[in-house]
């Protein structure tokens, strides 16, 4: 079985120092505003509740429903990259929300 690499597009408020961003703990639900706590429904269809473990872990645990109406629930832990892609919202109000793109290392 290979190796698996998951990249998660959240939105949250904007970080006090945007070139370190840290991923806030809290659940991550699907909408289309930019809101924080959330993500954009076109790309995922779960809730996401992010703990930061420390020392740069975090703890992702992901709840999902499939089409046939199977609750699937699954986590994972580990280190991840955190990088601040604001400026990269199309005609979204970027001081008041900070848009994180997270990937596993």
């Amino acid at each position: 079985m290979g190796d698996i690499q998951v990249f998660l597009d959240l939105y949250n408020v904007e970080d006090s120092d945007p070139l370190n961003p840290v991923l806030p703990n809290g659940v991550y639900e699907a909408g289309s505003e930019y809101a924080p706590f959330t993500y954009n429904p076109s790309y995922s269809y779960v809730d996401i509740v992010v703990e930061d473990m420390g020392d740069g872990n975090y703890k992702f645990t992901f709840d999902l429903v499939d089409d046939g109406g199977n609750k699937i629930t699954g986590d994972w832990t580990g280190v991840v990259n955190v990088d601040d892609l604001s400026d990269e919202i199309a005609g979204g109000d970027t001081a008041s929300v900070q848009r994180l793109s997270v990937a596993t290392r």
